[in-house]
């Protein structure tokens, strides 16, 4: 989660098949070389509120964590 500017900058999370999609309130704030160190496949920044981790396949569980953690 700090790894893209904690669950204050985070509006909405999902996910597709291989990817999470964010939803943020910075995207500037995505450490994109921590999020690779942990194994993510790649971060694509669409614009400037919107950015996707390419995880692969088990995205769900990841997706999954991220959720639990911002109803936290």
């Amino acid at each position: 989660m700090a790894n893209v500017g904690g669950p204050d900058n985070v509006m909405d999370v999902e996910n597709c098949m291989i990817r999470l999609r964010f939803e943020l309130s910075d995207t500037s704030l995505i450490n994109e070389d921590k999020i690779k160190q942990i194994g993510a496949h790649g971060t694509v920044i669409i614009d400037k509120h919107h950015a996707q981790i390419v995880i692969g396949p088990e995205v769900n569980k990841v997706s999954k964590y991220l959720i639990q953690e911002l109803e936290t």
